[in-house]
């Protein structure tokens, strides 16, 4: 029992160190020369929980120790989850996909993607796929980045409004797939 709140506290506090990607618009008053604006979106579907829960949280990490970690909540065949969030330049990657509770699930991801000084850059819609059936242990996920941009930035302006209209692309890189629509997604790699 010991161990497991002590499991509990270092999520938390793990979780409570970084920054949601979906910001406030307030959080833009002031973008230094070192900033940029990342805009996209993430969407997660299929598969079935045994406890029926939906949520969870995908981490973004800086590559450079300097740069700050971010996150963003998903709910698996919700809404897509659009983001527009100010950031230190440098390269980041949307590292792992976690859902927390009882029994915690972990799966690793990696897409990489470059914030620009000054610049608002759309990184795409990352799609993430569960195949049907129960999600479990060794359960393989897949994912792909597609190109979203008009209806991404439709919806980012109604908030955001002028810090994302003018975004240049710049897509997402998956390290193991980057495949069109019409494409079948190949699985992540087995942790």
């Amino acid at each position: 029992m010991k161990k497991l709140l002590m499991f509990l506290c270092a999520m938390i506090i793990v979780s409570g160190c970084a920054t949601s990607m979906q910001m406030p618009v307030q959080e833009f008053s002031h973008i230094d020369r070192n900033e940029g604006i990342v805009v996209g979106s993430v969407l997660v579907k299929g598969g079935k929980d045994l406890l029926g829960r939906t949520s969870w949280t995908l981490h973004v990490e800086g590559m450079d120790p300097d740069l700050k970690n971010f996150s963003i909540d998903v709910k698996r065949d919700g809404d897509e989850a659009i983001f527009a969030t100010k950031m230190l330049a440098g390269k980041y990657h949307f590292s792992r996909l976690q859902q927390y509770g009882f029994s915690t699930f972990e799966f690793d991801i990696d897409v990489s993607f470059t914030v620009y000084p000054e610049k608002t850059v759309y990184i795409g819609r990352l799609v993430i796929e569960f195949p049907e059936g129960l999600i479990n242990i060794g359960t393989l996920i897949f994912y792909s980045i597609e190109d979203a941009k008009d209806q991404t930035l439709a919806s980012a302006e109604k908030t955001h409004g002028d810090l994302v209209r003018n975004a240049v692309t710049d897509l997402a890189e998956a390290d193991y797939i980057m495949v069109p629509k019409s494409h079948k997604m190949k699985p992540a790699p087995p942790r």
